[in-house]
């Protein structure tokens, strides 16, 4: 995938269309044996395609695939017709896919490295446009959970704010999700990355939330919530944010809040 052309996303702004995608990881068991937990990811990607502005493309088709860290490449979806965007709908968004990319047993080593995005659409006059991005996904590691880079307040400067919620479902899961808002209209392109993470009372790092070639100066949250085993033992939710914006500075939010701050107790 890598001599393919594929351009990273803060570096291949687009006037006309915006693809991004949404990663959810869920812990699971994947031990077959009665009261034996062994932890592992399985993902789910959400496609996502917003119109920029007023443009209208027509006949969008698109491809998705990711490599994990062994190296392996998982191609997601391609799309066989085009999609066109609603005339009625200002702005425009559309959830163009979501696919169970891989247990918890195939993604090597739980973990997704890179992502890859391809669209292809007409737009006036000018047929079969080809835009191709790819995304390297944000990380951890141990050693920075006590950093003090990482604060209480989800606020980037006076530009955006993420915040969670979770929930207990019932008495073995809770529920989780987030919401991503602008402070201020923004009127110059800019490129957003995310990626939380839960982190369990042992102190182990699970991906839980990331998006991916965010463009679009509006409210995010997915529509879905995220289920949290208990068997996990959550204690802190993780957040990394790269915000770039038109003059290609980097602004960065390292956020952590507690489960028990969340849940009110």
């Amino acid at each position: 995938m890598k001599n393919l052309d594929y351009v990273p996303g803060k570096e291949a702004h687009n006037e006309e269309i915006n693809p991004f995608v949404l990663v959810r990881g869920t812990v699971v068991n994947k031990s077959e044996d009665e009261g034996k937990v062994d932890l592992g990811v399985q993902y789910r990607v959400y496609a996502y395609i917003d119109a920029v502005e007023n443009k209208r493309p027509l006949g969008v088709k698109y491809f998705y695939s990711l490599t994990d860290k062994e190296g392996k490449t998982w191609f997601l979806y391609e799309s066989k017709t085009g999609t066109d965007t609603p005339v009625t709908s200002t702005p425009y968004r559309r959830i163009v896919s979501h696919y169970i990319v891989g247990s918890n047993i195939e993604i090597g080593k739980d973990a997704i490295t890179d992502l890859y995005m391809k669209v292809k659409y007409n737009i006036g006059e000018e047929k079969n446009k080809v835009y191709k991005v790819t995304e390297k996904v944000l990380g951890i590691r141990k050693s920075e959970l006590n950093a003090a880079v990482f604060k209480t307040e989800g606020v980037l400067d006076d530009i955006l704010e993420v915040t969670f919620s979770f929930k207990k479902t019932d008495n073995e899961k809770y529920s989780t999700n987030f919401t991503l808002d602008f402070i201020k209209d923004i009127e110059n392109p800019f490129h957003l990355n995310l990626q939380s993470w839960i982190v369990s009372k042992s102190g182990k790092i699970y991906p839980l939330l990331g998006l991916y070639n965010y463009r679009s100066p509006k409210k995010f949250y997915p529509t879905l919530e995220t289920t949290v085993y208990k068997y996990v033992q959550p204690e802190y939710i993780y957040l990394k944010l790269e915000f770039t914006d038109h003059e290609n500075a980097i602004r960065r939010l390292y956020y952590k809040t507690a489960i028990s701050d969340l849940l009110g107790e």
